[in-house]
Parts: structure tokens; C-alpha cells; sequence
């Protein structure tokens, strides 16, 4: 247990370093403020602003304003209808939201060894509003909807390493109040300050297929039936259509989701990206060390021929490589004998198994292959014979090798030795 902790914080080190410096909007839910894990999502929250994140947390209220009026919440469309009567009482409920969270982070925040760590939280009308008006005959009354977003006033706060806690309450010029979308407030201030993250602590666990499993991880660039019914959705998409870098549906019943979502590859629900999150490309320099370490636990089972630091650099125009949020996740080598390729050192980390990453690497050097002119690929495996004959490679015999393989062609290995004709 200890040594899988100790491994889990090696693991995170990347991503604590990329997180650093960056904006995250959290988005409380409706039914997070009451929530058994509220305290824990705070502490979760504490941690990040104590490893470098400017955090800006933006709640929710219509659990407590619905037992608070004790009676049905009108509606429209999807749409509160606010009256001009209630919007006092809501004022107050909000107030008293806040003041319960502040609390919450003040007795929350950690222990260190010079004393308390001191949480600064700010609040303020960031947020300009107007009202809904009357659509389809019907009046919104004191409803309303995002104006504008003071991200100035917003980004001076955070500069100053402060936690901001945002209401689901909008002024008007003339000083009228306005309540509003909690969801759309995230959403239109992650647009505002250029967020890096919009998180969503919601109900569910992420967004569901057809068959109500959560979707781990949406491209939005490729997305071609948008999931129009679930409204979360259609805020992740706006935000990342106006360059919010990562939008993130994860649910607040589960204890500890924001750090497995941030600081694990597996993540707990669903990452929604406007340009794939994933790049299949060229290694580059920076990527030795990284391939070497992705390679070392498949060159210990024998898997692969050992190589050192220096044979890489060597060969690192041969090579192509998968890099998912900054980290390399899987590497192959393209290796030329005249008009036949070798495919080489293909190696997957085991947190992306299974999920199609040989597929894409070896769809590259079959298009690399192929522009440079080759007819064939072979390859040398002592574990992977299966797959790759899953894909049209077939059993040769070690005289079909190219003469130079040949040379260097290791028999206490005993690799089964494959071969696929290229369509030209």
C-alpha cells in the first residue's frame, strides 16, 4: 500500500508541474453544496491553490432556495423563473452559501510546519447581468442571464494568490439583482479570463453514451452527434469553442474526484477538448528520455532489445510517437533495409492499453512507409505475434530478412519474425 502511494506521487509530478501557474473554473453543481463530500471537495480545493493553481469556485443554490420557498420552483424551457418577490430571499440564501463555504475553507485549510496555511477568498459583482425578459409570453420577472464578465478585476484578484467564490447572482447597471444559471456563469467566465480548465462537479459521473456508460474523453473537433440532451454538454462545448484549453463533467458523490481527474491518467469522468488532447508525431529531442523510460519495463520482461540513451538519439529520426497531455504514452520506429521497413520498438504505457494506440502508431508507419516508397514491413516479436498477425502480418521464415537484419539478427532471442505486403 505505502509503495502504491509512493508510485501514484511519482506519477503526479508531471502533471502538479503542468498545473502550476494555471486558471481552473470550478463549477458547483446543483446538489454539490449539499453534498457529503462538500468538505473534501474544499480541502481538494485548498490543495490545488497550494500547489500553484489560480482557482475561481463558482456555486450553486437551487437545492437550498427550493426547501427554502417549500414549494414548486416554476420553470420554462429549463429556466427558473425568478419573481420579482423572491429574488430578496434568494439574495439571502446565497449569502448564507457563501458564508457557510468560507467557513468550510477557513477550517479546512492545512497544517504546516510554520502554522496554518492562511486561505485568502474573495467574492465581489464580477459579474454583470441582465434580465431573461418574456419569451413565449412568459415573464422570467427577476431571471436572468450573463452580460459581461469584469475579467480584469477577476485576474487582479487571483494574481494575488486569492480563491474566488462566485454567487449565481448578477447586478444591472441600475442595481437591479438577478439570479442566475450557476452553469452558465462557469462557463462564461471560463470564456472571460481564457481558462485553462472548466470542471463541472455535477450529479452524474460524466456524460453517457447510447448505452449510459461515461465517455472518458470527447474531442469536439471530431465530435459528430452532439449530446444535445445533456445541458452540461452544450456549456463545455461553448467554452471550448472560445479557447477554454480542457472542460471536465465529473460528479461530487465521489470522494477525492477532482484530484483522480487532474492528477491520474485514467481521470474519473469525462475531459471534453476542442483539439484532440492526443498527437501522433515525429519524436523530438525532448522525447528521449521519455521514450527511454517507457521502454525500460518491456526491455526488463525481454520483450525488447536493450537500448541506451545514445542508440536512441542515433536513431530518433526512425521514431514516432504518442503525447497525450504533455506525456509520451506510447513510441514505434520505423527502421528502412532498401524498400522493406522494420517496425520497431512499438511500446505502449499500461494505463493506455486498449485503447487503440498501436492502431494509430502503426496506421502512421504504414502512411509513412508507403510515401517513402516500401513494399513490406516486417517485424521481430516475442509477445506481440497475435496482434500484429490481427493485422494482416504473416509468418516468414529468418531467410526472408533483409541481409543487413540478418547480421544483427539475435537467435538466443528466438523472435517469430512477421511480414505485410504494403498496397501500393
Amino acid at each position: 500500500m505505502q509503495a502504491d502511494k509512493i508510485n501514484w506521487f511519482r506519477s503526479a509530478a508531471g502533471y502538479i508541474d503542468a498545473h502550476k501557474g494555471k486558471t481552473f473554473i470550478v463549477s458547483l453543481c446543483d446538489g454539490a453544496i449539499s453534498s457529503e463530500n462538500l468538505e473534501k471537495i474544499v480541502s481538494d480545493c485548498i490543495l490545488l491553490n497550494t500547489l500553484g493553481v489560480r482557482l475561481v469556485i463558482v456555486f450553486n443554490g437551487d437545492q437550498r432556495i427550493q426547501n427554502k420557498l417549500r414549494l414548486d420552483w416554476a420553470g420554462y424551457k429549463g429556466k427558473k423563473i425568478t419573481r420579482f418577490s423572491q429574488i430578496a430571499l434568494l439574495s439571502e440564501v446565497i449569502g448564507s452559501i457563501r458564508n457557510e463555504l468560507e467557513a468550510i475553507f477557513m477550517s479546512h485549510s492545512f497544517h504546516l510546519p510554520g502554522g496554518k496555511k492562511e486561505i485568502l477568498l474573495t467574492s465581489g459583482n464580477f459579474v454583470k447581468a441582465k434580465p431573461l425578459g418574456v419569451i413565449d409570453g412568459v415573464d422570467f420577472e427577476s431571471s436572468g442571464e450573463v452580460r459581461k464578465i469584469n475579467a480584469f478585476a477577476i485576474n487582479r484578484q487571483l494574481d494575488t494568490d486569492a480563491i474566488l467564490l462566485i454567487p449565481p447572482i448578477g447586478f444591472a447597471p441600475g442595481g437591479e439583482l438577478f439570479y442566475l444559471n450557476s452553469d452558465e456563469v462557469a462557463c462564461k467566465i471560463a470564456c472571460a479570463v481564457s481558462a485553462d480548465k472548466l470542471i463541472y462537479l455535477s450529479e452524474v459521473s460524466g456524460l453517457l453514451d447510447h448505452e449510459g456508460q461515461v465517455i472518458s474523453e470527447i474531442d469536439l473537433s471530431r465530435e459528430k452527434e452532439p449530446i444535445t440532451e445533456q445541458n452540461l454538454y452544450q456549456f463545455c462545448k461553448e467554452a471550448c469553442d472560445k479557447g477554454v484549453h480542457r472542460c471536465h463533467i465529473i460528479s461530487h458523490k465521489i470522494d477525492g474526484a477532482i484530484i483522480q481527474e487532474l492528477f491520474t491518467h485514467h481521470g474519473s469522468g469525462t475531459q471534453l477538448t476542442g483539439t484532440s488532447s492526443e498527437k501522433v508525431r515525429s519524436a523530438m529531442q525532448k522525447d528521449v528520455n521519455a521514450i527511454l523510460d517507457l521502454i525500460k519495463p518491456s526491455e526488463r520482461e525481454g520483450a525488447l532489445v536493450s537500448r541506451t540513451k545514445e542508440s536512441i538519439e542515433i536513431e530518433l529520426a526512425n521514431f514516432f510517437v504518442i503525447e497525450r497531455d504533455g506525456f509520451i504514452v506510447a513510441c514505434a520506429a520505423l527502421n528502412t533495409y532498401g524498400k522493406v521497413g522494420e517496425v520497431a520498438c512499438m511500446v505502449t504505457h499500461p494505463d493506455y492499453r486498449n485503447m487503440e494506440k498501436g492502431d494509430k502508431l502503426l496506421d502512421l508507419i504504414e502512411e509513412k512507409a508507403l510515401a517513402g516508397g516500401l513494399h513490406s514491413l516486417f517485424v521481430l516479436t516475442t509477445k506481440s505475434a497475435h496482434w500484429f498477425k490481427e493485422r494482416d502480418f504473416l509468418s516468414i521464415d529468418f531467410d526472408e530478412l533483409p541481409t543487413e537484419k540478418k547480421e544483427v539478427y539475435d537467435l538466443k532471442r528466438s523472435s517469430i519474425i512477421l511480414k505485410k505486403e504494403l498496397a501500393q
